[in-house]
C-alpha cells in the first residue's frame, strides 16, 4: 500500500513505514505455522466441558489443530462447520450457536 499525500514529507513517510512494518509483522505471525510454546503440555488443565468449533475450510489454521485440541482436552467435542473458514463465527453464526447450545 502506497502512502497517500506528499512523498517529500518525512513525517508522512515515517508514519507509512511504521504502519507497514506493523502490518507485515502481524501478517508474518498469522501466515507462518503456529509456534509450539508448550500448549500441548497444558491442555489437560482445562476441566470444563468444552466444544471446539472449527471451520472445515479454515486456511489460516488448519482443522488438524482442532483435532489436536480435542485430543488434549478431556470431555471435549470438536464440531467442524462445513463451508466455513477461519471466521466461522461470522460466516456461519447459526452453526456456532447450535454447537455451543450443546453445553447446556
Amino acid at each position: 500500500m502506497a502512502p497517500d499525500g506528499d512523498l517529500d514529507n518525512p513525517k508522512l513517510l515515517e508514519a507509512f513505514m511504521i504502519r507497514n512494518a506493523r502490518q507485515l509483522t502481524m501478517a508474518s505471525k498469522l501466515l507462518f505455522p503456529v509456534p509450539d510454546r508448550g500448549l500441548a503440555e497444558r491442555l489437560y488443565r482445562i476441566r470444563a466441558r468444552t466444544v471446539i468449533v472449527w471451520g472445515e475450510d479454515d486456511r489460516m489454521i488448519p482443522p488438524a489443530y482442532g483435532e489436536a485440541f480435542r485430543r488434549g482436552i478431556a470431555d471435549t467435542e470438536l464440531v467442524t462447520v462445513p463451508a466455513a473458514g477461519h471466521m466461522v463465527i461470522v460466516e456461519k453464526a447459526e452453526s456456532v450457536v447450535a454447537a455451543l447450545a450443546q453445553l447446556d
